[in-house]
């Protein structure tokens, strides 16, 4: 049996097995980082934020938590961060991505 050794395997303990190009190696992680990400294609790194959504969301939070809560609130209105990050990750989007998104979206108004 002949077996793509570039294709994600999905754990049961929320890790996937997945090609690292920038290492030229397979790796389990239960958070990947944007640079493999990066190198999947869209449906495959959503699929993977979703299987890793709790370690994503925790630096998704990490990240949203560090915006100063009187630009989040002009930017963003009554949103929480949470919700935020989790459209994102349903979205297949990186945080950081999602976010820029929202600021050139909310200048256009």
């Amino acid at each position: 049996m002949n077996r793509d050794p570039y294709r994600t395997i999905y754990h049961r303990d929320g890790t996937v097995t997945l090609w690292d190009c920038h290492r030229q190696q397979r790796r389990r992680t239960g958070n990947p980082s944007a640079e493999v990400l990066a190198t999947l294609d869209h449906d495959e790194r959503a699929r993977v934020m979703r299987h890793t959504g709790d370690a994503y969301l925790e630096d998704a939070l990490d990240y949203l938590n560090a915006i100063c809560d009187h630009f989040w609130q002009r930017m963003i209105g009554h949103q929480t961060r949470e919700e935020f990050a989790r459209l994102a990750l349903d979205a297949g989007q990186e945080i950081g991505d999602a976010w820029s998104e929202a600021l050139a979206h909310a200048e256009t108004l």
